[in-house]
């Protein structure tokens, strides 16, 4: 599976504990190709939304499958990668809300907000992102409604 992740200042720190776990689980159970789509530093006057576009516009194009953004918060980075077609990005802060997000809505990007989830939670967040489908029948017909063009 190809995973982008991408993070402003506020989630970087997380952002790279998140990156070596998928590394490591990649390696031991999943074939994963992880690209970090920045930033790799701490830059306190980056903005969210580079990245935010960087990883939702890779989603969107099908260059990758999933993406992972990191803020302090989460809420500006769904805004910003929610304007992409196809984007179903969704704040979560623990493992049942990501599994709710992609089982019922499909998630394909989760946000994480640094100031709201630890690291070990995060890692069983991925978890639940990378093993929960989405599920058919009325999710399915509730997706395409939110996948349709607004006026």
């Amino acid at each position: 599976m190809k995973i982008a992740l991408g993070a402003d200042h506020g989630g970087v720190e997380l952002k790279e504990k998140v990156k070596s776990y998928l590394e490591k689980m990649g390696l031991q159970r999943h074939r994963h190709e992880v690209k970090d789509m920045g930033n790799d530093r701490l830059d306190p006057v980056d903005d969210f939304t580079d990245f935010a576009h960087l990883v939702a516009s890779a989603v969107s194009k099908g260059e990758y499958e999933m993406g992972i953004l990191f803020c302090t918060t989460g809420g500006g980075m769904c805004i910003a990668a929610n304007r992409y077609s196809g984007i179903r990005a969704i704040e979560c802060r623990n493992a049942k809300e990501v599994e709710k997000a992609r089982s019922h809505n499909g998630m394909n990007i989760l946000v994480m907000g640094s100031e709201f989830v630890q690291a070990s939670e995060a890692e069983r967040m991925v978890d639940a992102f990378l093993s929960t489908e989405a599920l058919d029948g009325k999710y399915e017909r509730r997706r395409q409604k939110i996948d349709k063009p607004c006026e």
